[in-house]
């Protein structure tokens, strides 16, 4: 027998010799039994499979993003985070102001940087026409107009809310907004609502989108917006209307999405040769699709620009198809190539831009990258006139994919093709449908139905710490994985997208610090240490989240604070299950068990430490 040495790196197939003759044997046999000679050719061919198996798993490093290529396999590409930014004026805004494209927001220290794609106005706006009234009747609405469209604009109503009668929370009044885009109504991001109480002032900050337009309603010509009243059970004592009074409408600022990427316009790539299979090289990678893709363009000396549509390979191209290749990791445009026919001749694989012609790329994005995924309010920016007032947290940013993760992929790729048939299947397509997910699962239930658990990739907080809200997937993510794997199951097979099931967990820790040390800092080093190995996405012996249904026992919470840089002793450490949205305390208990579809999730932690 052969022995082999360890070799860590990954394997483009799993099986071996054992497996690769088991299977060339069930093969074989449905054509009829087999004789002694058959079962030596086929020992053969398993032999030298296998041989071939471990010498690909062997190549260095240089040879395997070729050999991929080869297949047609290439990394995936980084993607960019994206954010809302809120940009404010100093004051009453009395006349428009324009931001351009590319206005650029960053963290403190100037690594992370977001930046606009659009040209934007915030216009200022005022009230031309306010109701006295609204009716008690259910979807009875109030009609505001404004003197012009704002759209993507903070829009600030100021007025005083009067119940004459009795029935209705003043401080919740049954309402709700919304604005019309020409064809429907549509409803209103409320930013903050501070119209709560009886006949007393309260300002109402509205995000009206950018389909906000003026049209005409009832005859009538302007801007509108609406308050409808919303009543349901408890609202059926209501019997009065509600009478607005001292109603004002202001601009207050605007609300516009930002990328996590450069923004490059017009990049000359050079001067076509006319000769097939030329590339060219942006000079800013990785290139990241943002607001579109970049747009590859040609054009003669005194000619007009044309445009070269972007493909994923040459592979149905014709000679008159205008069509380019990018790679978006290295930033390389391809043009098409001129490949020898098994007869002699040659075929044209993609048009060729004409000797003397000029290449440029328009309007792309270069950045990207885990790094975007910043918290809420990490950014800084002031431009003419504005400033920055506030930022949501960012996420769905992703570094590109090394080689290595690529060569451990290729095999899931090579064999699952585009059909789920086993879990790994299932959990591989579904990270090509939605490759910003953090981890994706599979599990089958007891009526055989196929469970694919997504966890997203939120930015988690200042001490690594995520809510239960932050980890609940997005409706359009589920449909989106959802639709795509319907689409390659086995005909009968049942397929279920959700997110897993999390199980709280709250702790009292008491630390002594070692002389000489912060107790603050401890504190913070501690409970980030915590919130790190208890993390669905960060969590674990492996740092790769914390694996579905496995037993977290209170021991091994000593040696994570241990290795706590500044930590003497561990006094005390009470462990206990919560309610993974709220955080309320449950039962104290030594260990928490969990079952192949559920993790963990840290909510309440109190660490405090002594010298």
């Amino acid at each position: 027998m052969l022995s082999r040495m360890a070799n860590p790196r990954a394997s483009v197939d799993t099986r071996r010799f054992q497996e690769l003759f088991d299977d060339a044997v069930r093969i074989a046999t449905r054509k009829g039994p087999l004789d002694d000679s058959a079962r030596e050719v086929l020992l053969g061919a398993a032999f030298v499979a296998d041989q071939l198996l471990y010498r690909m798993s062997s190549l260095p490093e240089q040879l395997r993003g070729p050999m991929l290529a080869l297949a047609g396999l290439r990394p995936a590409p980084a993607r960019a985070a994206s954010l809302l930014l809120e940009f404010r004026p100093p004051g009453l805004l009395t006349s428009p102001v324009t931001m351009p494209r590319g206005v650029v927001a960053a963290t403190e220290d100037g690594t992370v940087g977001f930046t606009t794609p659009i040209d934007f106005t915030l216009v200022p706006v005022s009230l031309a026409h306010c109701p006295l009234s609204l009716g008690n009747n259910q979807n009875s609405a109030a009609y505001f107009r404004l003197d012009q469209p704002a759209p993507g604009c903070v829009v600030e109503l100021s007025f005083e809310l009067t119940f004459p009668g009795t029935g209705v929370d003043p401080d919740d009044p049954p309402l709700f907004w919304e604005y019309w885009d020409g064809s429907q109504w549509y409803e209103c991001t409320v930013i903050e609502d501070g119209t709560g109480g009886l006949t007393r002032p309260g300002l109402l900050t509205l995000w009206l989108l950018h389909d906000f337009k003026t049209v005409t309603v009832d005859g009538t010509h302007g801007a509108w917006i609406r308050a409808v009243v919303d009543m349901d059970e408890d609202d059926a004592g209501y019997r009065y209307p509600i009478t607005f009074g001292r109603v004002t409408a202001a601009t207050a600022g605007a609300r516009i999405g930002a990328w996590h990427a450069r923004l490059v316009a017009d990049e000359p790539l050079g001067t076509s040769t006319g000769e097939p299979g030329q590339r060219f090289r942006l000079r800013h990678a990785p290139v990241v699709e943002g607001d579109r893709w970049p747009v590859v363009e040609a054009r003669i000396p005194g000619g007009e620009w044309e445009e070269w549509a972007l493909a994923g390979s040459f592979a149905g191209s014709t000679a008159d198809d205008m069509h380019a290749v990018l790679d978006p990791g290295t930033g390389e445009v391809f043009f098409g190539p001129q490949v020898s026919e098994p007869d002699g001749t040659t075929r044209q694989y993609g048009a060729i831009p004409l000797a003397g012609a000029l290449l440029r790329v328009r309007d792309y994005w270069s950045g990207g990258g885990a790094a975007g995924n910043v918290p809420a309010g990490a950014l800084r920016s002031v431009i003419d006139g504005l400033t920055l007032h506030g930022q949501d947290a960012a996420s769905d940013g992703r570094d590109a994919e090394t080689i290595d993760a690529l060569w451990q992929r290729a095999p899931l790729e090579l064999q699952a093709g585009d059909r789920a048939v086993t879990a790994a299947d299932f959990e591989y397509l579904a990270r090509k449908a939605a490759p910003e997910l953090a981890r994706v699962h599979c599990v089958a239930d007891e009526q055989g139905t196929v469970r694919v658990l997504i966890v997203p990739a939120p930015a988690p907080g200042e001490l690594g710490e995520l809510g239960f809200g932050d980890l609940a997937p997005l409706p359009e993510t589920i449909e989106a994985i959802a639709t795509y794997l319907g689409e390659r199951r086995l005909v009968g097979t049942r397929v279920v997208v959700e997110a897993p099931y999390y199980t709280g967990v709250g702790m009292t820790v008491g630390l002594t610090a070692r002389r000489g040390t912060s107790p603050a800092r401890v504190q913070q080093d501690a409970l980030r240490a915590l919130h790190t190995y208890l993390s669905p996405i960060t969590g674990g012996p492996a740092k790769q989240g914390w694996p579905l249904g496995r037993t977290l026992r209170a021991g091994e919470l000593y040696g994570v604070l241990h290795h706590v840089d500044g930590v003497d002793t561990v006094d005390e450490l009470v462990l206990y299950t919560a309610d993974p949205n709220t955080g309320d305390k449950d039962e104290e208990v030594t260990a928490i068990e969990l079952s192949d579809r559920t993790l963990l999730l840290a909510r309440e932690l109190a660490v405090t430490v002594a010298t």
